[in-house]
């Protein structure tokens, strides 16, 4: 997901041709970009929601196992075609933290 930047339209062009040692150097440099972004954000004092208290504390308790999670459990199964076309085998992932 990283490397489409947010375009999902790019995601059948990068598995099926950008392989791991051509996507090595900008996966490195966005790392550098968003460790420089929370640490201006941070000297601002903005707290980012998902780094506080209770949001790491209930990112901890979700399920680890594909067995586990109830896909759908959140939008009400009102969402699974789209994100199964979106997420693919990932679906379970995206379930599993669903903002719905």
């Amino acid at each position: 997901m990283a490397l489409t930047d947010g375009d999902i339209t790019k995601r059948p062009y990068i598995l099926a041709c950008v392989t791991r040692d051509d996507a090595e150097p900008y996966l490195t440099r966005l790392a550098e970009r968003r460790a420089v972004d929370r640490a201006l954000l941070g000297f601002l004092g903005v707290e980012l929601p998902w780094e506080r208290e209770e949001t790491v504390k209930a990112r901890r308790e979700l399920p680890m196992r594909k067995e586990d999670v109830v896909i759908g459990g959140f939008c009400g199964k009102t969402c699974i075609p789209e994100c199964t076309q979106a997420f693919g085998e990932a679906l379970w992932l995206a379930c599993r933290t669903c903002p719905d």
